[in-house]
């Protein structure tokens, strides 16, 4: 029932640490879901062979929702970001795109 910043002063540092992350994430859990709207391209990799595609997916968040809170308790974004890292550039359709690599994954 009480903030985090209320039992600052009456708790160990690390004590805190965890009591902030469990009231975080409970806080959380009353909120509503997030919401993301996802992106697929699809390519025909005429480098390889006419029958291979090339697929890419990735996420933007459209709204928020329980991430919004839970995005302070987060340090600043690096490279190594997930959430960066699952990000499209723009591509139109019909767009020739050129090949820089396959990485292969066993989710199909």
């Amino acid at each position: 029932m009480r903030h985090p910043d209320d039992v600052a002063k009456y708790i160990a540092e690390d004590e805190l640490k965890l009591y902030r992350l469990i009231w975080m994430r409970f806080v959380a859990s009353q909120m509503t879901p997030a919401v993301f709207d996802q992106t697929t391209i699809r390519s025909n990799a005429k480098e390889l062979t006419e029958r291979t595609t090339v697929r890419a997916t990735g996420s933007v968040p459209k709204f928020d929702g329980f991430l919004k809170d839970t995005k302070k308790a987060k340090t600043p974004r690096t490279k190594n970001d997930e959430e960066l890292k699952s990000r499209l550039p723009k591509v139109e359709a019909g767009e020739t795109l050129k090949l820089k690599a396959i990485l292969p994954s066993s989710t199909h």
